[in-house]
C-alpha cells in the first residue's frame, strides 16, 4: 500500500468525525429580498463559474472571494474578472462586476487569515457562505488533505454564528468519489460513505468523506448546511473551457499527445457533467429559499459516459489505434510529457476504484432539477468534446 494512502483503526476515523467543541446554534437564517456572499475557491475552476453565475443573479447583492494569493485589492479583483471571462463569452456589465470583492484569506488559519476588521464586516454583511475551497491532490496522504479540506469546517461554522443576528447558511461542495464501492449503492441523497471503507483510500476522497460527517454533525446541532456532491466535471459546454485536474479530460488529452488510445474497459460508467451546468444547478439551489436544507446529489443521471465511448470517438475522429488498457498504460508510463504523467499519477493512485462505483439519482434529485429546468442540461455531448479539444490544442475538428 502507497504511504499516501492511510489506514488506521475505525475508532481514529470516528474521532476525526467529531466537530470540537460542540458547535451548536439556535439562531436562524433570515431569507431576504437579495443576499450577500463569501466564496471560498474563488480562483479555482468550479469556483470561476460560481463568481459568475452569481453576479448575473439579481439576488446577489455582492460576492466576498476569499484570496489567498492576495497582492492588492485591484491585482485581485482584476484576476477574478479574467477568471470568469474564461467562462463565458457573455459580456459583463460594471453593475455586475462591481459586486466582487476580493479579501485576503486563508482557510487553513484562525479566522480564515482575515484581518479582524474584514473578519467583523463579513461577519456582519454576509448572508451565505460557499465553500468551494479544497485541496484535490490526489496523492497527498489525508492528514495533509485534512488541513484544507476538513479543519476548515469548524472556522466556517465559527463565522455562521459569529452574528447573534442572524444564522449564515453554508453551502458544502463535496464529491460523488466519496462512495468507491460496487457493494455500496447509494439509495437516497442522504446517505454517508462508510467509514470502515476509508482505508487505503486517496487522502482526497478520505478528507472530503470526514469533512460531510463533521458537517452532518452541524447539520444536527441547529446549523443550516446544503451539502452538494459533485460528479466529475467536464468542460464549460459554451466553449470548452477545460479543468485539468479532471481525469476525462486529461486522458483524452493524454491520448492526443501519444498518439493513442487505450480501451478504458475497467472503467465503466463515469459521472461527469458540464461545469456550467453543475454551477448553474449549485446557485440555484442555494438561492431557492424552498431547497431542501440536506445532502443533494447532482450528477449525471444518465448512462452515456463511458470513458470507452469518448475515447473511441476521438481515436476514431484522429486515426488513433485502440490498445487495450494495460497496454496503453505500459506505452505511455516512459512519457516525459507532463500531461501524461499527470494522468498517469491519478490513475496509479485511483487504480481500479473506478470499476467500483455505481450511484442511482433519487427521484427527490430528478424532480428537483425537472422542477428547475435543469435536468435535460447535463450530457456530455460530441460537440462538446471537440469544443475541448479544439480549446485546448487550437486544431480544428469536425463538430
Amino acid at each position: 500500500m502507497s504511504k499516501n494512502k492511510e489506514s488506521h483503526p475505525i475508532e481514529y476515523w470516528v474521532n476525526e468525525t467529531k466537530l470540537p467543541n460542540n458547535l451548536s446554534t439556535t439562531l436562524k437564517f433570515q431569507e431576504k429580498l437579495n443576499y450577500t456572499f463569501l466564496l471560498t475557491g474563488s480562483t479555482g475552476y468550479l469556483g470561476a463559474f460560481n463568481l459568475k453565475d452569481l453576479i448575473l443573479n439579481e439576488k446577489c447583492q455582492r460576492v466576498y472571494c476569499v484570496v489567498r494569493s492576495y497582492q492588492s485589492f485591484d491585482h485581485c479583483k482584476q484576476m477574478l474578472k479574467d477568471s470568469i471571462h474564461k467562462t463565458t463569452a457573455q459580456p459583463f456589465g460594471d453593475q455586475h462586476l462591481d459586486k466582487i470583492y476580493p479579501v485576503k484569506g486563508d482557510l487553513t488559519k484562525f479566522q480564515l487569515g482575515l484581518s479582524s476588521l474584514e473578519y467583523e464586516m463579513i461577519s456582519d454583511q454576509v448572508d451565505i457562505i460557499i465553500s468551494v475551497a479544497a485541496q484535490v491532490n490526489f496523492s497527498s496522504p489525508y492528514k495533509k488533505s485534512k488541513i484544507t479540506n476538513v479543519d476548515c469546517v469548524p472556522r466556517l461554522l465559527e463565522l455562521a454564528v459569529s452574528n447573534k443576528k442572524s444564522l449564515k447558511r453554508i453551502v458544502h461542495v463535496s464529491t460523488m468519489a466519496v462512495f468507491f464501492d460496487d457493494k455500496e449503492i447509494i439509495e437516497n441523497d442522504n446517505d454517508l460513505p462508510l467509514l470502515e471503507k476509508l482505508n487505503g483510500k486517496s487522502g482526497y476522497f478520505q478528507s472530503k468523506a470526514i469533512a460531510e460527517y463533521r458537517y452532518k454533525e452541524a447539520s444536527n446541532n441547529g446549523f443550516e448546511i446544503l451539502l452538494i456532491r459533485s460528479p466529475g466535471l467536464f468542460c464549460n459546454g459554451e466553449n470548452g473551457y477545460g479543468n485539468n485536474s479532471d481525469l476525462f479530460q486529461l486522458g483524452i488529452k493524454t491520448c492526443l499527445i501519444e498518439g493513442k488510445t487505450g480501451d478504458c474497459k475497467y472503467i465503466p460508467n463515469f459521472n461527469t457533467a458540464p461545469v456550467d451546468w453543475f454551477s448553474r444547478v449549485m446557485i440555484k439551489m442555494t438561492i431557492d429559499k424552498n431547497v431542501w436544507i440536506e445532502p443533494f446529489n447532482a450528477f449525471n443521471p444518465s448512462d452515456s459516459t463511458y470513458f470507452r465511448e469518448y475515447m473511441q470517438m476521438v481515436g476514431n475522429e484522429f486515426s488513433l489505434p485502440e490498445l487495450p488498457m494495460e497496454e496503453w498504460l505500459e506505452f505511455v508510463k516512459n512519457s516525459n510529457h507532463p500531461t501524461t504523467q499527470i494522468t498517469l499519477s491519478i490513475i496509479k493512485y485511483l487504480g481500479y476504484t473506478l470499476t467500483k462505483f455505481n450511484a442511482p439519482m433519487s427521484i427527490k434529485t430528478k424532480d428537483y432539477l425537472k422542477s428547475i429546468n435543469e435536468y435535460d442540461g447535463h450530457k456530455i455531448t460530441r460537440t462538446m468534446v471537440f469544443k475541448y479539444i479544439y480549446a485546448s490544442f487550437f486544431f480544428k475538428s469536425k463538430l
